[in-house]
């Protein structure tokens, strides 16, 4: 589980959404620069992260992202894969919670 997450920061940080199989998809916003009024304060520009349960399709881009990081054939990769994102789901299921590497902390609520 841990490659899991190291890809999916990895690719946050370059994608706008990275799809977690079965589960939903990361989605980052771009919040661009401005003046806040209130404050006195330049605000630079930055993103915000937010989970999307109901996208589920695969796009290809976490696997390809196992297929080159680790040199593996397309089903050795979507076996690993799965069986990260099975014990992500069950770790969540357990827990409530997985620290996911430097974008937080991911929690499953009582809709799952």
């Amino acid at each position: 589980m841990e490659n899991l997450i190291k890809y999916i920061s990895y690719l946050v940080a370059r994608h706008n959404c990275v799809i977690i199989p079965g589960m939903g998809a990361f989605l980052a916003d771009e919040v661009p620069a401005h003046y806040n009024v209130e404050e006195r304060v330049f605000v630079p520009p930055y993103r915000t992260m937010r989970f999307n349960p109901q996208v589920k399709a695969d796009d290809a881009l976490l696997i390809s992202e196992y297929i080159d990081r680790e040199q593996l054939t397309y089903e050795e990769a979507g076996k690993k894969m799965n069986n990260d994102i099975k014990i992500l789901h069950d770790t969540l299921t357990r827990d409530s919670v997985v620290r996911f590497g430097e974008l937080g902390t991911f929690h499953m609520n009582i809709k799952g």
